[in-house]
């Protein structure tokens, strides 16, 4: 009678036996399991468990460790080979059934696999001998057609019954035949054999010896084959996933339907998004990660893997046009300024949607300043001047609005001038979240497309702004001007925490309409505050400063237009030297950095000082000689100090100026920021919380910062003058020639007037000199690369010959190129958006202050009241 289920006895060794009765635990459990089923197998086995369910307490079947003897196997040695004789070998780890034909020689045999291959083979190849026969080819198909109906989940029920006592057990085919299927028939014997090998989660053999045996795994061994399993299989569909879905992008018939950067980074494929980025915005990453931390190393192996299941080599210029087919880009995305600012604060949502990881950066810091902040440490001084008229101007694009101006009659009619500047340290408070982020971003950039605000665009652009209507925070600062322009010691200088109301916001070009309307002009204190500007232009180029009028770009690109095969670029020149506002408020702000300044010295206060050293301009003569005011600029800029800034109040040349502090931008300039913390703690009669050293060292740190962001919108810009200029290819371009940038090599340094656009090109065989006007065609363009080269076809001379202003001392004309290909950007002019300060070349001593530094003439500082 053959054993049953539970009953079985498994030969483990020599004359070793075991057999155990079945638990309830397991019996419950796998019968549970087969109520599902209808094999017969199955349900041939679920009734056996249940009938031992009723006898039996325990249902393990242990096989002790020692290897199955091959006397107590049931199956022929493999050196029994015989013609007829079915067995089994192993080839190229497959399982191979085989029916022995004839010898082939002394020792080999000549077998058909079940393929209907004849080959010879080793008698020590076969793993496992199948009894009875003799067998024949048809035979072969009746157990391969047997083990392959076979349920392979039985394995999982013969593994629970075995028990964990089992595992480390040898267990041979019989033994695994009789728990399977009752039997031990050669064609049960073939489909265990087949379960088992064909296994990989219960069970695994047992050394490469004949007969073959096997082992059953711990429970814990198998939890972990289904852990790395389920894992397997994610990453399985996950890959499957990305490449459907980068494949469904690449094959979008309109642009329209391609997935946006939002939607990407919104979605599952995120981090391999994001690691893809990375790698395109940095060359060099891949190399890195190699030494890099484990998360770095990851990212790399996630962007490998994802240009692999996209097909494309994972290189920066494959990868980056992939971004850009996929959406994630757009096709005019600036990547050079993204690959600058890939290792600073992110950029906001407003400056690119490839980088809309700002908007999280934006959300993570918004909610540090509430709506409702904590009390107003200013509000026992914070003065109500929403009586006064209040005028913002600004360019029309502008939405951070943090300066206004207002002019006062005062009762002997003299005129007090106001400046009103946005008040956000009434929302911070020094290295909180806010603060430190806007010191991390050091102002806000500006691309023809939109801006990277330093706070979070709601705070920014919301209550940190002055706003047309609204009552706004404000710190005011009020001076009188003597007959000379410089600020009147007798009344003294007002600097107080305000509220504010802005009544009128206008743009420079409607400004300009109002001023050129003279005594018909509406706003008369737009007039008081023009009038102002140029006492206050008159004093100070008494004391030396210096003026660069050199016109500049405007570049200008609808954000929509940055997916578009052709975007709409404008482009034009603009000068505050030719706009009586740009002109007015660039004084205005300048007055406001000297009050500031001058406070800050009067009280010995650590403020972000700016100063400039006195340049060594050409002579008067050579001046004199250059034939125009653009040629006598562009001499003058040759020889412009680079400014600083520190706790130490210097001259400033340029500016004509003894102490000059920015004050007048701290929503998009931290320098400002921390002027503004120092004064309004000195003004509440508090330490101001930064030390002189702490000032050096921000300072110090945001300039190296200032210059790689200068350098992210130099880029910007050359992609876009490059676009523009691609468009008009064959237009024809006039320039004047500014000066030479080396005489020996004929390449000179033009000027583009209608466009403000400032190049170096090669005068090769016309005769030309300062000052003329030369024909310029588009030679060369390429945006990508930020490349445009003009040829000159045409000279109109305008000028007699004459010497170029020689270079001041110290500065050599090869660093010149450098200066002029990055736009000028190490030349330290004050330059801010909207015109402020704008074209300044960057103060030599004066009045007021004496050798020691100390404050003379009788200087009253008001502070928080009058």
């Amino acid at each position: 009678m053959k054993p049953f289920l539970g009953q079985a006895t498994l030969q483990a060794g020599k004359g070793q036996t075991l057999v155990s009765g079945v638990s309830s635990s397991v019996v419950r459990q796998s019968s549970a399991r087969l109520i599902s089923v209808a094999t017969p197998q199955q349900q041939r086995l679920h009734l056996q468990l249940q009938k031992q369910n009723g006898t039996a307490q325990r249902a393990a079947v242990i096989a002790h460790a020692a290897p199955v003897s091959k006397s107590s196997s049931s199956s022929s040695s493999s050196g029994d080979l015989a013609a007829g004789l079915l067995f089994v070998f192993e080839k190229n780890e497959r399982c191979v059934l085989a029916l022995v034909v004839r010898p082939d020689g002394k020792k080999n045999w000549m077998v058909l696999d079940e393929a209907g291959r004849m080959q010879s083979i080793q008698p020590k190849q076969a793993i496992y001998t199948l009894p009875g026969g003799p067998y024949n080819e048809a035979d072969m198909g009746r157990f391969s057609k047997a083990a392959a109906a076979a349920d392979a989940s039985l394995l999982e029920l013969t593994w629970e019954l075995t028990g964990e006592e089992s595992a480390g057990s040898a267990l041979s085919v019989e033994s695994m035949s009789s728990l399977l299927f009752d039997s031990t028939t050669p064609t049960n014997l073939y489909t265990t054999l087949k379960l088992l090998r064909g296994d990989t989660l219960y069970y695994k053999q047992v050394g490469r010896a004949s007969p073959v045996a096997f082992e059953a795994r711990t429970p814990a061994a198998v939890e972990e084959i289904r852990r790395k399993a389920d894992a397997d299989a994610c990453v399985r569909s996950e890959n499957e996933g990305w490449s459907k879905a980068v494949a469904t992008a690449l094959g979008a018939k309109a642009r329209s339907a391609v997935p946006s950067s939002a939607d990407w980074l919104a979605g599952p494929y995120k981090e391999r998004v994001v690691s893809l980025m990375s790698l395109a915005l940095n060359p060099d990453s891949l190399v890195q990660d190699t030494r890099g931390t484990s998360s770095s190393t990851s990212s790399s192996a996630l962007a490998k893997s994802s240009c692999a299941l996209a097909q494309v080599k994972p290189e920066p210029v494959a990868v980056s046009c992939l971004l850009i087919d996929m959406g994630v880009w757009r096709q005019h995305e600036p990547l050079q300024s993204l690959a600058s600012l890939s290792n600073a604060a992110p950029p906001s949502s407003s400056t690119s949607s490839s980088t809309s990881n700002a908007s999280s950066s934006d959300s993570s810091t918004s909610h540090h300043a509430s709506p409702s902040p904590s009390p107003d440490l200013d509000a026992s001084h914070r003065r109500d001047l929403r009586h006064l008229t209040v005028f913002t101007i600004d360019d029309s694009s502008t939405s951070e609005v943090d300066d206004g101006l207002s002019t006062e009659v005062l009762p002997d009619g003299r005129i007090r001038i106001w400046i009103h500047i946005a008040d956000p340290t009434r929302w911070l408070q020094p290295n909180d979240v806010l603060d430190l982020e806007a010191r991390a971003r050091t102002r806000t950039l500006y691309f023809p497309f939109g801006s990277r605000t330093m706070f979070p665009e709601a705070l920014a652009k919301g209550p940190f702004s002055l706003r047309q209507g609204m009552d706004s925070n404000a710190m005011s600062i009020g001076v009188v001007l003597d007959s000379t322009g410089a600020v009147s010691l007798d009344e003294g200088i007002t600097c107080v925490a305000s509220t504010i109301q802005v009544t009128h916001r206008l743009d420079y070009d409607g400004t300009d309409d109002l001023l050129a309307m003279e005594e018909h002009c509406p706003m008369q204190q737009l007039l008081q505050l023009a009038a102002a500007a140029t006492a206050r232009r008159g004093y100070r180029f008494g004391r030396g400063a210096i003026d660069i009028p050199l016109p500049e770009s405007d570049i200008s690109v609808p954000r929509g237009d940055l997916d578009a095969s052709r975007p709409r670029v404008s482009m034009r020149s603009i000068s505050q030297w030719t706009s009586a506002s740009r002109g007015m408020v660039a004084e205005m702000m300048i007055l406001a950095g000297e009050a500031v300044g001058r406070v800050g010295v009067a009280a010995g206060l650590a403020l972000p000082y700016r100063g400039q050293d006195q340049p060594r301009l050409p002579s008067a003569a050579a001046m004199a000689a250059l034939p125009s005011e653009m040629c006598r600029a562009y001499a003058a800029r040759r020889c412009m100090t680079r400014s600083s800034m520190g706790s130490t109040p210097t001259p400033h040349a340029s500016l004509g100026l003894d102490a000059y502090v920015q004050v007048t931008s701290p929503i998009r300039r931290y320098g400002d920021i921390l002027a503004h913390f120092q004064l309004k703690a000195w003004m509440r009669g508090e330490t101001p919380p930064f030390r002189p050293t702490d000032i050096d060292s921000i300072c110090s740190i945001a300039a190296d910062k200032s210059r790689e962001l200068s350098g992210a919108e130099r880029e910007v810009e050359h992609y876009w003058v490059a676009e523009f200029l691609r468009q008009r290819q064959d237009t024809q371009w006039t320039a004047t020639l500014l000066g030479w940038f080396k005489p020996e090599s004929r390449l000179a340094v033009i000027l583009l007037e209608e466009l403000g656009l400032e190049s170096i090109t090669k005068v090769s065989d016309m005769e030309a000199v300062v000052g003329d006007t030369l024909s310029l065609t588009l030679s060369e363009v390429d945006p990508w690369g930020g490349v445009f080269r003009f040829s000159v076809s045409g000279v109109a001379s305008h000028a007699a010959p004459a010497d170029e202003a020689e270079p001041g001392e110290g500065e050599e004309s090869e660093g010149f190129i450098d200066d002029l290909l990055d736009k000028w950007a190490d030349e330290e002019s004050e330059v801010g958006a909207g015109g402020e300060e704008m074209g300044q070349a960057e103060v030599l001593k004066g009045e007021g202050v004496d050798g020691a530094g100390q404050v003379t003439g009788g200087l009253e500082v008001v502070v928080g009241r009058r």
